[in-house]
C-alpha cells in the first residue's frame, strides 16, 4: 500500500479499512485509553502514508493533514445512532424488552442503592414508568442547580408492564448521562422494586444486565 498515491491510500482507508475498524463497535467500543491506543496503532501508519509525513507528526495534526475524522469520534456517534435505533424499535415494533441471558457468575453485578432526602445543586434525573389504560411508557426528566434541563417520554409496547417501564426509564437515563459526559449524577426512582433488582445478584433480565454494566 505504501508505494501508493497518497490519494489512493486514502481511499483504501476510508471504504475498506475504517469499515473494517468500525464493525460492531457498538459491542466492543469503550471510550477509554487502552482502546483508543489500540485504535491508533491501526490507523497512525495509514494516516502517514497518506500525508506522507514524518513518523514525529502528532496524531492531531495527522488526522486534520489527512481530512481522516478520528475514529473515536466516529465510534462514538455511531454508538449513539445505534442506541437510538434500538429504542425506536422497541417502540415501533412493539418488542418485548423484558426476557432472560445466561450469566456467569463473574458478569453478575450488584449496586447499591440509598434514600433520596433532598435535591441539591448537583445533577439529579428522576425516573418514573406507568400504565394508562392498556398502554406503557417511560420517561426521565434532568435537573441541573434545581432547574429543569430537558425530558424525555418513550412509548413501550403493551404487553410489558410497569416494572419493565420503571427499569428501562433508568436505562434511557444512564444512556443520557453517558452520551452528555454528565458526572455527580444522581438518579431518583420511587419503585422500590426496581432499586431491590438493581441491588440483587440473582436476576438475569436482559434489560437489567445492560443497565448495570453501563
Amino acid at each position: 500500500m505504501w508505494w501508493l498515491r497518497p490519494n489512493a491510500v486514502k481511499k483504501v482507508y476510508l471504504t475498506v479499512i475504517e469499515k473494517m475498524i468500525l464493525y460492531v463497535c457498538e459491542a466492543w467500543f469503550r471510550n477509554n485509553i487502552k482502546i483508543r491506543n489500540k485504535v491508533l496503532q491501526i490507523k497512525r501508519p495509514l494516516l502517514i502514508a497518506i500525508t506522507k509525513s514524518y513518523k514525529t507528526v502528532s496524531n492531531e495534526a495527522l488526522q486534520i493533514l489527512s481530512g481522516c475524522a478520528s475514529l473515536e469520534i466516529i465510534e462514538i456517534q455511531t454508538t449513539r445512532e445505534i442506541k437510538k435505533l434500538k429504542a425506536t424499535n422497541y417502540i415501533q415494533n412493539q418488542r418485548k424488552i423484558d426476557y432472560e441471558t445466561k450469566l456467569r457468575p463473574w458478569e453478575r453485578i450488584k449496586i447499591k442503592w440509598e434514600y433520596f432526602e433532598n435535591m441539591t445543586e448537583d445533577h439529579h434525573i428522576f425516573t418514573d414508568g406507568s400504565k394508562i389504560g392498556n398502554r406503557f411508557g417511560s420517561a426521565y426528566v434532568h435537573y441541573a442547580k434545581k432547574q429543569e434541563v430537558t425530558k424525555s417520554q418513550y412509548r413501550l409496547a403493551d404487553h410489558n408492564t410497569v416494572f419493565t417501564a420503571e427499569i428501562f426509564a433508568i436505562h434511557k437515563a444512564i444512556d443520557y448521562i453517558l452520551d452528555h459526559e454528565l458526572y455527580d449524577v444522581k438518579i431518583v426512582s420511587d419503585s422500590r422494586p426496581t432499586l431491590m433488582t438493581v441491588d440483587s445478584l440473582s436476576d438475569q433480565r436482559v434489560l437489567i444486565w445492560n443497565m448495570k454494566k453501563n
